[in-house]
């Protein structure tokens, strides 16, 4: 993961070409990213993301 984070913060290049240049076709991460994309498991971290800001932001009124 920290690898990984390293090379798309470093990159000029999208995520959907940087995953195709690290990943085998049929490989096992490949089909690992698949069922994440199939599951929207990014759109879940971004509202978890999302709705923990909000809620920091609440408490810091309080």
């Amino acid at each position: 993961m920290i690898g990984a984070s390293k090379m798309v913060a470093n990159s000029s290049e999208e995520l959907d070409v940087l995953i195709q240049k690290v990943c085998s076709k049929g490989g096992t991460t490949i089909q690992a990213i698949d069922t994440f994309k199939e599951n929207f498991v990014d759109r879940s971290i971004i509202e978890g993301i999302d709705k923990c800001r909000k809620r920091s932001e609440e408490l810091s009124k309080v």
